[in-house]
């Protein structure tokens, strides 16, 4: 004979089994992916990079992953959490100076993914940082005196 625990405790485990089938079988939607205070290509000074992103599903995310280039940098499991923050430090010095392409991705309960990519630019010493703004300094220099010159002898 079940006692009352057992039971209940059979009663909580079958609806649990059922909600959730219920809600692997129905869940079609990825979840949602936010960067924030990323622009079209953010510029990464000395390897240092601050993501900060939020997730959201409506069953719950159970994976985030982050990668650089393709190859993995981080992976997070959640417990099924609807809105997951991160706000993650990546120390990326070991990548070569240059463009790369960082992506985000999520997983959810029923297995729906979804991904955002960053671009970066990495200047791995401030050497090459001050080099590049004073490249620009004498592009935008001389194309000012260009048009100065042109006005003038007109």
């Amino acid at each position: 004979m079940f006692s009352d625990f057992d039971y209940w405790h059979k009663y909580y485990l079958l609806n649990n089994i059922v909600e959730e089938n219920i809600i692997l079988g129905s869940d079609k939607v990825s979840p949602q992916i936010e960067i924030r205070g990323i622009g079209v290509i953010q510029l990464v000074i000395d390897g240092i990079f601050n993501l900060e992103c939020e997730f959201t599903d409506l069953t719950g995310i159970t994976l985030i992953e982050i990668y650089i280039d393709n190859t993995e940098l981080m992976i997070n499991t959640c417990d099924k959490t609807t809105v997951k923050n991160i706000n993650q430090t990546l120390y990326l010095s070991e990548y070569m100076q240059g463009i790369h392409t960082i992506t985000v991705k999520a997983i959810d309960i029923a297995g729906n993914e979804a991904s955002k990519d960053i671009t970066i630019f990495m200047v791995n010493n401030r050497y090459s940082y001050n080099l590049i703004i004073n490249i620009i300094g004498l592009i935008i220099g001389i194309l000012s005196f260009g048009i100065l010159y042109r006005k003038l002898s007109s």
